[in-house]
């Protein structure tokens, strides 16, 4: 009787893990469609991967940001101009996204990251609290692997001395699942930039720490300029960080935490930072002509 029960007992155990690893499945995918619709509203293409969404992007914009000269101001796409200086085919490719698409579909769209090169390339939403896009995705419906998104208590123009944005460390590294990559030396070196995309400019990070941290560390401090603890932190970014990315923040930079799980439980998280070193200004949606 009780070697039956025990076998009873581990079909259902069975079944369970095959239930929750279809489901898994099942969501990654309708993620990944979530994605692919947010590209093509955006305005890249949306039927590749987001790694090759920036390259085809990079590409089609060449031959307009080679002629891009520095110190001047040059119109890349209809509605849309450069800074008054040279842009990377980088920021060139991200410049013309159209948020205001994404945020008729919904309005808590504020923006888009991505890093070249990597799956890494989302709209980024920004909810009442932090937990309402945790399993949601941008278009608010029900998704395990959540949105990227920013902190509730973040200024919606990424203007606070200390940004944080959130996201799940997916096993198909889709979301932040590939974060974790920034602990080798190599991967930093041929991923050294963060873009982030606001309604009226491009940013440009440099990556200058990745490491593991408690939830209730300093990263997770909201009153840091108001402590004045600017310089502490800094310093304890660069302390705690497991690869030397041979960088140093500029004097009251801007710092940007990218964060998420760590596999390992739910008392603390894998961070990667990364400080502002560029704003291109763009101008997306010009007023009509009267």
């Amino acid at each position: 009787m009780r070697t039956k029960l025990v076998r009873v007992g581990l079909g259902i155990v069975l079944l369970m893990g095959l239930f929750f690893s279809a489901r898994q499945v099942w969501d990654a995918k309708r993620a990944e469609q979530a994605s692919r619709e947010a590209a093509q509203i955006a305005g890249l293409p949306g039927s590749v991967s987001a790694s090759v969404r920036l390259v085809s992007m990079e590409t089609d914009v060449q031959e307009r940001t080679d002629t891009v000269k520095e110190g001047s101001i040059e119109t890349l796409d209809e509605g849309v101009k450069g800074a008054a200086e040279t842009l990377p085919k980088e920021a060139a490719a991200l410049a013309g996204i159209d948020l205001r698409g994404l945020q008729e579909v919904n309005q808590d769209v504020l923006g888009w990251i991505a890093i070249p090169g990597t799956k890494l390339s989302y709209p980024i939403v920004q909810g009442e609290d932090n937990d309402e896009y945790l399993y949601r995705n941008w278009k608010k419906e029900n998704n395990k692997s959540g949105s990227i998104f920013l902190e509730s208590t973040n200024r919606p123009d990424f203007s606070d001395f200390h940004t944080i944005i959130y996201g799940h460390r997916m096993r198909d590294n889709s979301m932040f699942g590939i974060l974790k990559y920034y602990q080798k030396r190599d991967f930093l070196e041929g991923h050294p930039d963060i873009y982030l995309v606001s309604q009226d400019a491009v940013f440009r990070y440099r990556i200058f720490a990745a490491y593991e941290t408690g939830v209730k560390s300093m990263v997770y401090r909201l009153d840091l300029e108001e402590k004045g603890l600017e310089e502490e932190f800094i310093e304890f970014c660069r302390e705690s960080s497991v690869v030397d990315a041979r960088v140093i923040p500029e004097p009251e930079p801007q710092v940007l935490t990218l964060s998420t799980c760590t596999g390992r439980g739910h008392s603390t998280r894998w961070v990667v930072q990364g400080y502002l070193t560029q704003t291109y200004s763009v101008h997306r949606y010009p007023e009509e002509e009267p």
